[in-house]
């Protein structure tokens, strides 16, 4: 953590002192007293300046606010529990602006605070940061001065927050958002389960009447990887917010000069769901143009499991036709038919007739078909019977949820060079587009103490895989905001879309273009093809069938949605969010909107059968702007719902921005399995 030179807390006169961060509509007030650590007072919508508010009137205001930007630190020694006071502390900015008396106003910007207590023979780092997209983000280290070991039991990060966040937000992937009043005392959310595709772990607190487009709400997540926890607590009508990493028994100690340094901790705060959500994506979104993600054929599946070299060929070569741009291939598959990708020779015994007799014939003629080929790998996974596991047993750990066959415990150092050298044998002889890596750095739950250090270690071997090969795109199945940066998410294969259409859950926290969402062949009969191809119409869209089960017109239809999805795709992966508030159980509208405005695809699903006409209110666009609104899709889909303005090719809809968001568009009723795509651009434009 960065320690620049600290300034004193408080003026001469003991008077607490202010530090104003403000950035994106924000503002975190920061109190800095004379005596104990900095407050947060108030983090939320902007204030304005506040230069030139006298400083008793700002006490008056917000001196008796119970907030916290400050650690919770519990702890022992020698079994006698320990309850730190830092009294004694040192307040700085990470831009070197001095903290001077009065009101120090800075736009984004990190405060860090130093901090010793004599007493528990503990010092403390402390750094709050806001970035210039207006998201809090907390970090907190913890170090012994003493040769007496210290037992850190827990170290969490919260921050206070406005008393109308008086309900708990969930967003169901069945009945939309579900509010829960919060009673007084904590709140613990729940861990994510990753025994299937774990969802995101996040915690959304807000006003009782909040939704995707309007009302205040506050969100965290502890940005790790191993086990966390968030919480909220409530007492004498304030609210705080914020979590930490949870740890076995006895998994963190401390010996003389040794230092914890805690995940960041992460707070949005926006006028509507969709806002907060937005500050994270824009923090996640790096560079000026958008990264474009491609169609993804994944073969991992157990439909292709039984398949040979050349039945996966033909698949292969239906993939290309259709329009899927890189080819993920199953490591155990290659395994199963001789192609063994980390062994010392790629080719089998017995070649197949008709088939390419090696790994590196096999991958060439994929290529020759102009895909990229990415692999699904689990190299830190140890098959009953394996030389490494007899070689070396002390290498290993049990399975966590995700497996139960044993695992290399990458905090070893000889076996995470072991992994190492494995994905670099791999990568060097083989060039890859992607790797999905189906790690699990909880892999150690249950069984030994290590939790925190094997997931400190796939984060290395990650970050190493980067650096080496800085082409490769990265896929994992873990979801949060530490592993966002690494890589994005493969949640799974999902055929089951009429129970779980649109991931809103799963947007909350990361942009559409880091979640894959795979079409695989619907089970429900009642989906029409409009339906399989817009339910994953806003993320990386991925393909998950068997092609040559399908016709040619089924083959002809799946490539027109292809290249529908790639010609939007710079939209769809680079600009706002925008989930309807008139979405239920039985219907999703959600979109995206250029950041400028100028253009925006929103798309209607209906799960159930529609009671009758709707009016599809499509916001986020400019309100001043004239728009052309139209239905966009592939036309040979015989239950396409089909708007009364919109009977022929090339009808539209031309309006204003403001009469779009607040009147809306009629459609028909629908029967249950269908969808309608609609694309908004400004009727001026250029064509």
């Amino acid at each position: 953590m960065p320690h620049p030179s600290p300034a004193p807390s408080a003026d001469e006169s003991g008077a607490p002192r202010w530090i104003h961060l403000r950035a994106a509509g924000v503002s975190v007030l920061v109190q800095v007293p004379a005596v104990g650590l900095p407050t947060v007072v108030h983090w939320g919508r902007d204030l304005g300046e506040l230069t030139g508010v006298p400083t008793p009137d700002l006490f008056a205001m917000f001196g008796g606010v119970d907030g916290a930007a400050r650690p919770r630190v519990r702890g022992s020694r020698a079994g006698q529990a320990l309850s730190p006071w830092f009294s004694a502390a040192q307040t700085s900015l990470v831009s070197g602006r001095a903290v001077a008396g009065g009101v120090t106003e800075v736009g984004p910007d990190t405060v860090v605070v130093q901090a010793t207590d004599p007493t528990s023979g503990l010092s403390l780092d402390l750094a709050l940061q806001l970035s210039p997209a207006g998201l809090l983000r907390g970090r907190a280290g913890v170090t012994n001065l003493r040769a007496e070991h210290y037992q850190l039991d827990a170290l969490d990060l919260v921050v206070g927050i406005d008393s109308a966040a008086t309900h708990r937000i969930e967003l169901d992937p069945v009945d939309g958002l579900r509010r829960t009043e919060l009673g007084s005392g904590p709140l613990v959310g729940e861990p994510p389960n990753p025994a299937s595709a774990p969802a995101p772990a996040y915690l959304i607190v807000g006003e009782a009447w909040a939704r995707f487009r309007a009302g205040q709400v506050w969100q965290t997540q502890v940005a790790f990887s191993s086990p966390v926890e968030h919480r909220a607590e409530r007492h004498g009508g304030r609210t705080s917010l914020g979590g930490g990493e949870r740890w076995l028994p006895g998994e963190l100690g401390l010996e003389q000069g040794q230092s914890y340094y805690s995940p960041w901790v992460v707070w949005s705060w926006g006028d509507g769901l969709d806002a907060s959500a937005q500050r994270i994506h824009d923090h996640l979104r790096t560079g000026s143009r958008p990264t474009l993600h491609p169609v993804i054929f994944d073969a991992t599946g157990p439909q292709f499991t039984d398949h040979d070299r050349p039945a996966l060929l033909q698949v292969a070569e239906r993939a290309a036709a259709i329009g899927s741009e890189t080819f993920l291939l199953d490591s155990d598959w290659c395994t199963r038919v001789g192609l063994d990708p980390f062994g010392d020779l790629s080719g089998g015994p017995h070649p197949e007739a008709g088939a390419p007799g090696d790994l590196d014939g096999f991958l060439a003629r994929l290529r020759d078909l102009d895909l990229a080929v990415g692999f699904a790998i689990r190299p830190e996974r140890v098959p009953p019977g394996s030389s490494i596991g007899i070689d070396h047993p002390d290498w290993l750990v049990s399975g966590g949820p995700v497996s139960s066959e044993p695992m290399l415990d990458l905090s070893d150092q000889a076996a995470l060079v072991y992994v190492w050298e494995r994905l670099t044998k791999l990568l060097d002889r083989h060039p890859l587009a992607l790797v999905r890596w189906a790690i699990e750095p909880t892999g150690a739950a249950g069984a030994e103490p290590r939790r925190h250090s094997q997931t400190l270690a796939a984060y290395r071997l990650l970050d190493a895989l980067s650096e080496r090969h800085p082409e490769l795109a990265i896929q994992t199945g873990w979801a949060d905001l530490a592993m966002a940066h690494r890589a994005a998410t493969a949640p799974g294969q999902c055929s089951a879309r009429m129970r779980n259409e649109s991931r809103f859950g799963w947007l909350q926290l990361l942009p559409p273009e880091l979640v894959e969402q795979v079409v695989s062949d619907e089970v429900d009969p009642a989906a029409t093809p409009a339906f399989q191809a817009v339910s994953g119409w806003c993320g990386a869209v991925g393909v998950a069938m068997d092609l040559r089960q399908k016709t040619r017109a089924e083959l002809g239809a799946i490539r027109r949605w292809l290249a529908l999805h790639k010609q939007f795709r710079p939209l769809l992966h680079g600009g706002r969010l925008v989930r309807s508030d008139q979405s239920d159980h039985g219907f999703r509208l959600h979109g995206v909107v250029a950041a400028g405005g100028e253009a925006a695809v929103f798309a209607a699903v209906w799960l159930e059968a529609g009671p009758g006409e709707r009016r599809l209110r499509l916001e986020g666009l400019s309100p001043d702007v004239l728009y052309r609104v139209t239905v966009v899709g592939v036309r040979a889909d015989s239950r396409a719902v089909r708007p009364s303005w919109a009977r022929f090719a090339g009808d539209a809809l031309v309006t204003t921005g403001a009469a779009l968001a607040a009147v809306g568009v009629s459609v028909p009723a629908a029967p249950r399995g269908s969808a309608l795509l609609l694309h908004a651009d400004r009727a001026d434009a250029e064509k």
